[in-house]
């Protein structure tokens, strides 16, 4: 498995920067690999869904009315440093994901190329979890 073409990637096998240019929705099987190296990282970190679940639901609520709410995608950024500080193993998530919610500007077509990566991130961790 190679990973996409990334600022600050460590190692081969440790998952760092997620690409911007999943905003596009150009997906590839590398892409989702790479996801999946995320979730993975997360169930080695000991995260548990519910401290995934709130994120993610917020994801939803925006994306059900989104019109009406893009102006909370502002706030997504503060809510995952909130989650980081209270488990230090979401801190390179955090890091991986506040550019990409940055570069995402209000558009509702790159809004949801982001849900689908955290999507994916979240299937993989439920895959490799014990969690219920």
């Amino acid at each position: 498995m190679s990973a996409p073409q990334t600022r600050n990637i460590q190692t081969q096998n440790e998952p760092q920067d997620i690409p911007i240019k999943l905003l596009d929705g150009n997906f590839t099987e590398q892409d989702i690999e790479w996801l999946e190296r995320w979730g993975e990282k997360l169930v080695k970190g000991n995260v548990k869904m519910s401290q995934l679940r709130k994120f993610f639901a917020e994801l939803k609520r925006i994306q059900a009315d989104f019109d009406r709410l893009k102006n909370r995608i502002v706030f997504l950024n503060p809510q995952l440093a909130y989650a980081a500080g209270r488990k230090k193993e979401l801190e390179d998530l955090r890091k991986a994901l506040q550019p990409l919610i940055l570069d995402i500007k209000g558009d509702k077509v790159r809004f949801d190329n982001f849900v689908h990566v955290f999507e994916v991130i979240i299937a993989y961790h439920k895959l490799y979890s014990e969690d219920d």
